[in-house]
């Protein structure tokens, strides 16, 4: 059975952005994440490569969620069969990711991440990562995924799938990544 993790989301103003960051403090490990109209900032910490991995996945999962909740949720005078959330099905399946290094780790995860979400339509609700090996030179990952196909949704985010600004820090014996992703 998984852990219940307790997350905290706080705003952030990231600098590129115009805001002056504050400083907040954030839990041993957790995620948190701020959208904008067109793209959304997420920000994910753990005392391992593999946890941080994960709640970068969390927090990636969760602002995705949220979004399809906001479209869904807002009714429309011509809507009258009002389908949202039907045909739900449970999955568990694995997902594999490498990279040359961790950023590019990283964006793999953060791809096949959001491929399940956008196009298989699945909320994801928990991530096992398990720990990554090295081949040839090369950073592999593997991870089970589990959560809900939605079958039919009214409406989807139409994001691209275009991370950028991904960091990896290691600060403080903890692993910080962070991200931008365009919606």
């Amino acid at each position: 059975m998984a852990e219940t993790q307790t997350v905290r989301r706080v705003p952030l103003a990231p600098k590129e952005l115009g805001g002056g960051r504050t400083e907040r403090l954030m839990p041993s490990a957790g995620y948190k994440y701020q959208t904008y109209p067109t793209k959304a900032y997420i920000e994910a910490i753990g005392s391992t490569l593999e946890e941080s991995l994960r709640f970068a996945g969390f927090g990636l999962a969760d602002m995705l969620h949220s979004r399809w909740s906001k479209l869904n949720s807002e009714t429309r005078a011509d809507d009258k069969q009002n389908t949202r959330w039907l045909d739900i099905t449970l999955v568990k399946e694995k997902i594999r990711f490498q990279g040359t290094d961790e950023t590019k780790l990283l964006r793999d995860w953060l791809r096949k991440v959001f491929l399940k979400s956008e196009l298989e339509k699945t909320v994801c609700a928990d991530f096992i990562i398990h720990p990554i090996r090295i081949e040839n030179g090369v950073l592999l990952g593997e991870a089970e995924l589990s959560g809900q196909r939605v079958l039919k949704l009214r409406e989807r985010i139409q994001g691209k799938a275009k991370f950028h600004g991904l960091e990896i820090d290691w600060k403080n014996r903890r692993i910080q990544t962070s991200f931008f992703i365009d919606l």
